[in-house]
């Protein structure tokens, strides 16, 4: 006999139960209509984080690339500008103190300019898990009226 496994639905994380030869197959979501591929919950939830620091690290990979390739191709000129602005300044210190500031600066309106999108794929999700908790609430208020239906019918008979 086949044992049954609890599984999620990929578009509203909804909770599906099957059997475990149905594994890995496609099946229609009870909550919201959508195919979906029969998995473990657990799996289901291992594959999103490992697709989210897959994307986290190749943002990190991508960005590091786009400081130190340039650094790397202009450092004599980097460095003719750190001593020209150290003559300028006086000092190799304070050079060095105007130069991590304006970094942090720059750091600090990148990050000003992505948060929007940030807010974005944040509320994006907030609407999805929104959706899921109504599906779910809407599923349990069906079953609830079947067994009062059932109540019913019971009492009356």
């Amino acid at each position: 006999m086949p044992e049954m496994i609890k599984g999620s639905c990929v578009h509203c994380q909804g909770n599906i139960e099957f059997d475990s030869e149905h594994s890995d197959s496609v099946a229609e979501c009870p909550h919201c209509g959508k195919d979906t591929v029969l998995r473990k919950a657990a799996e289901f939830r291992q594959d999103q984080k490992r697709n989210r620091r897959l994307i986290v690290w190749s943002l990190i990979t991508l960005l590091a690339l786009c400081f130190v390739i340039p650094a790397i191709a202009f450092r004599h000129e980097i460095v003719q500008a750190f001593q020209l602005l150290a003559g300028f300044l006086g000092s190799a210190m304070v050079a060095f103190g105007v130069v991590t500031v304006a970094v942090i600066f720059l750091i600090w309106c990148g990050l000003w300019l992505l948060f929007p999108v940030f807010v974005y794929f944040g509320f994006r999700d907030l609407q999805r898990k929104a959706e899921a908790v109504e599906l779910a609430t809407q599923s349990c208020a069906r079953t609830l009226g079947q067994i009062q239906e059932q109540a019913k019918e019971k009492a009356l008979s």
